[in-house]
């Protein structure tokens, strides 16, 4: 995932322990290498720098790091774009070879976007070579179109629903933890796009539009067929279902799209939430509020009725619909809310109290 980490040199003896220690565990026992390895460095004592790199196809290192962390990783990529791996460990020499091209199109001289001109007869050469390399080096390519902002946005959700259906038929949640957590990030300015990933993008097998991003959505669709031959819109069933268990992704989506004024869409996005997870209290807070921004007051003290009918109880929850009731002028309704929060834990007791006093002030 494009991620490295580096440390002091004073520290090989402790890395080089780590090294033994990964290559002797047991893969089986490992749900992905993110978790586990985090764990192990932090039990050999180690405290890594991490340096998150862009694919340089979609525009080379991450601008926020300083001088120091950039070379390092542009030194790892040149050593990629020259060939320097070790064909028998990483997946065979059209693998590499591919990965190479990709690299080397985006570094310098050439600094070019996308994938090169040969990326296809590149793959269908892994295809050739290695079955195994060949499904990863599909996976490879596709996520850097994921990440290419120049082409279509539809394009770009087609192959991530097929990246993502792969990773749920593989149950490798470790990839699919990173890939829903910088979802956002990737498709930044398209929380409407995303808001339809989440609800409907497992639903059907929408085709791109731009030939490279079709091709590679093509193939995807041929694994279904000729390999995997898994029930893949139970598969999809359960994705849909994993995004709507994952709290911060839903909560940073719901936040862009009422930003960009998809109040709608972000009330959609919610009450899917709600409906999935009816004991989780945020969803319902979220939900009311794009109630009111929809203006749609009634609703919103429905939806704060619909969370106690739940069994829902959480004093900012509670506070939330004195406010609500306030608004209504219903300020008996609103001392009762008031008091029901207080009686929660975790609420911010002067907050709430001067929402009371303002409450009984109204009624007295």
């Amino acid at each position: 995932n494009d991620t490295i980490w580096a440390t002091r040199s004073e520290n090989d003896d402790a890395v080089a322990a780590l090294y033994q220690r990964c290559k002797n565990a047991d893969p089986t026992t490992w749900q992905g290498i993110h978790q586990e390895l985090a764990a192990a460095a932090k039990n050999a004592g180690l405290t890594p720098r991490v340096i998150r790199i862009i694919r340089p196809a979609i525009g080379g290192p991450d601008p926020e790091y300083d001088a120091h962390s950039k070379a390092i990783g542009q030194n790892l990529l040149r050593a990629i774009a020259g060939g320097e791996m070790e064909p028998a460990q990483a997946g065979g020499a059209a693998f590499c070879a591919l990965v190479s091209a990709v690299v080397q199109h985006g570094l310098p001289p050439e600094s070019r976007l996308g994938l090169p001109d040969n990326a296809l007869a590149l793959l269908e050469n892994t295809e050739q070579e290695n079955r195994n390399a060949y499904q990863h080096a599909v996976i490879y390519l596709a996520s850097i179109c994921i990440q290419d902002t120049r082409l279509p946005v539809n394009d770009r959700i087609a192959l991530l629903s097929r990246v993502l259906l792969y990773y749920g038929f593989q149950k490798a949640e470790g990839h699919l933890e990173v890939r829903i957590t910088e979802l956002p990030e990737v498709f930044a300015g398209e929380a409407l796009a995303l808001q339809g990933l989440v609800l409907h993008g497992f639903e059907g097998s929408i085709l791109p539009e731009v030939p490279l991003p079709k091709a590679l959505a093509l193939r995807f669709d041929e694994l279904w067929i000729t390999r995997l031959k898994a029930d893949q819109k139970a598969i999809g069933v359960q994705l849909k279902h994993r995004l709507l268990a994952h709290a911060k992704f839903l909560i940073t989506l719901h936040r862009a799209l009422s930003e960009a004024g998809q109040h709608q869409s972000a009330f959609d996005l919610v009450r899917a939430w709600a409906n999935h997870a009816p004991d989780n209290w945020k969803a319902y807070d979220l939900l009311a509020g794009s109630a009111r921004a929809l203006g749609d007051d009634a609703q919103a003290l429905a939806i704060y009725a619909e969370a106690e009918a739940n069994g829902v109880a959480h004093s900012r929850l509670a506070e939330l619909k004195g406010n609500q009731l306030m608004r209504a002028g219903q300020a008996e309704a609103a001392i009762q809310a008031y008091e029901q929060a207080l009686a929660l834990p975790a609420g911010n007791r002067g907050r709430i109290q001067r929402g009371l006093d303002a409450a009984r002030a109204k009624v007295s």
